[in-house]
């Protein structure tokens, strides 16, 4: 299963849930919708499961992708990977899919703190950051139940 969001650029004011906010899409803030949500994908097929639309005064987007991923495994008990971007790498996020028993996907920003051997430290000092090349080999990097700062 994969979390993300998706913007939609909009350019009237009477879209429910339309604001000035950042669009990865557009690469700046423009005025947009932003869904979150959750997609199953395999080697054969990537189809969506879920969506939450997010609204600023609201829940924020790491609360939906919380929900997602709870809603997804109550839905599916046989999942049993999830990933996100690095912007979803959160304790909060991290948690609930351990919780849900799934092992996660992410990439880390070098200067994000991981604790590895219980200890604190940069995500570059433990590993050697992923290139294109290792993750199409198949080297993946299993931190079990280290969590993100």
């Amino acid at each position: 299963m994969v979390i993300d969001d998706t913007s939609f650029k909009k350019w009237g004011s009477k879209t429910d849930g339309t604001y000035k906010q950042y669009s990865a899409e557009e690469g700046n803030v423009t005025n947009c919708k932003v869904i979150v949500s959750s997609n199953y994908v395999d080697h054969k097929r990537n189809y969506p499961l879920d969506l939450q639309p997010y609204y600023k005064d609201d829940v924020s987007k790491l609360k939906l992708a919380e929900l997602l991923i709870i809603k997804a495994k109550n839905r599916y008990p046989q999942l049993k990977h999830t990933a996100f971007d690095s912007w979803y790498c959160k304790k909060s996020v991290i948690k609930t899919a351990e919780e849900q028993g799934l092992y996660f996907y992410s990439q880390l920003r070098q200067d994000r703190k991981v604790v590895y051997r219980k200890r604190l430290m940069k995500a570059s000092r433990p590993v050697k950051p992923a290139s294109t090349s290792s993750v199409s080999s198949g080297k993946v990097y299993d931190f079990k139940k280290n969590l993100c700062e």
